[in-house]
């Protein structure tokens, strides 16, 4: 009786542990400087491997400090700037599909204004038409306009180059 109760304890843990790690993705990790109230957008980024050797993943990451945002979406009646983000690929590189970008949330009283807050990675595929391509570079970048509930910044345009 009392093996079966460890058995049926251990069983317990286990189940619990599957069920909690159930869901989560496997964190990437992108080096990046604490945002700061004169800086309060870091950014990096970094290439990810696939199962292809020439499909690569760019994954631009913007970690916003906290009570600041960035704007997803702005309707044209609002006076603040959308966030853009581009990728610059050399001849012989592809996007593939449509970049994959986080979920919004809606601004508080307004329902025509998204923004981005906290940490956000936004995720494009590229295809390689060659292995020999590799070494040259990727620029990526990320044009946005932060703010409080106080004060706006002036927007500002930030890069990264990767080396395929």
């Amino acid at each position: 009786m009392r093996n079966k109760k460890l058995i049926m304890v251990v069983f317990l843990c286990l189940f619990y542990t599957a069920v909690q790690s159930q869901g989560k993705e496997n964190k990437i990790v992108i080096p990046l400087e604490e945002p700061t109230m004169l800086d309060p957008v870091s950014v990096g980024a970094m290439l990810l491997d696939t199962d292809d050797s020439l499909v690569k993943t760019v994954v631009l990451r913007a970690q916003i400090l906290e009570g600041f945002h960035i704007y997803a979406y702005v309707s044209p009646k609002d006076p603040y700037i959308n966030s853009k983000i581009g990728i610059e690929l050399p001849e012989g590189v592809v996007n593939v599909g449509e970049m994959k970008k986080p979920s919004p949330e809606a601004y508080p009283g307004k329902k025509d204004l998204f923004v981005y807050v906290g940490e956000v990675d936004f995720k494009q595929n590229i295809a390689l038409s060659r292995e020999d391509i590799k070494g040259s570079t990727v620029t990526c970048w990320i044009y946005y306009q932060s703010c409080d509930v106080n004060m706006c910044l002036p927007p500002i345009k930030k890069e990264i180059i990767l080396t395929l």
